[in-house]
């Protein structure tokens, strides 16, 4: 009996429909959440950003086997400015393994923290669903990221091959692409805080805007803190 129902039930490779449900979400981004919401797990909305987060990590450190070149500086403007700014490339470029796995855990960290401050907004709104629900969902929204990884990949792969040209104008793509990602990632935010807790468009768009909105701002500032802090410590190594 055991072995009919193994038989019976349908075979799960992750790689392939973790790929259908990133196509859904590109093609159909409504239909795709509904699919996601009602037909997949918790840990499999965990392993979509996993694989999301994973490999935009390895792209970063694809990017950091690229060789130190001399870029404009700062010394022109006066002596101090100068050797900030070599105090800075040199921490960098000594820690430029090291930062993406740090970022990597920092946007974990905010990942988890947002989707956990949106669902008590949500509830504070109004709303009715378990946490669990809409982490899965946030999970899944992170694969659309993965739209912009060739152009980082490509970038990464002209630095090393010295195309200097070639690298500028993806790096000069790129933002434009990260900005409309973004945009449309918060666009799915809202949309599955809706679908999720079942409340409307409006509820929703408060609840996701503001927490993520603060979040980046923390972001920031902990960013600029911690060049600041790696700058201080390369005065005095």
């Amino acid at each position: 009996m055991r072995t009919q129902r193994s038989k019976d039930r349908p075979v799960r490779i992750p790689g392939v429909y973790l790929w259908s449900d990133f196509l859904q979400l590109i093609r159909h981004p409504a239909a795709a959440l509904t699919r996601i919401r009602d037909g997949r797990r918790v840990r499999d909305g965990i392993l979509a950003f996993a694989l999301a987060a994973g490999l935009t990590t390895l792209v970063s450190e694809v990017d950091a086997l690229k060789p130190a070149r001399p870029t404009a500086s700062l010394v022109s403007l006066s002596p101090t400015a100068g050797v900030i700014e070599a105090d800075f490339l040199h921490w960098y470029y000594t820690q430029r393994f090291l930062l993406p796995l740090v970022w990597l855990v920092v946007i974990t960290l905010f990942w988890l923290a947002a989707v956990a401050v949106i669902h008590a907004v949500v509830r504070a709104l109004g709303g009715h669903g378990p946490l669990r629900g809409y982490l899965k969902l946030t999970g899944y929204i992170q694969l659309v990221g993965l739209c912009i990884l060739p152009v980082g990949l490509a970038g990464a792969f002209a630095r090393l091959g010295n195309q200097p040209r070639a690298a500028s104008r993806l790096d000069a793509l790129g933002p434009v692409l990260a900005l409309g990602v973004f945009v449309w990632e918060n666009v799915l935010y809202v949309r599955a805080a809706s679908s999720q807790y079942g409340i409307s468009m409006e509820r929703a768009t408060a609840a996701v805007v503001g927490p993520i909105g603060c979040g980046i701002v923390l972001l920031f500032v902990l960013a600029v803190a911690a060049v600041a802090l790696g700058t201080s410590l390369g005065q005095f190594g």
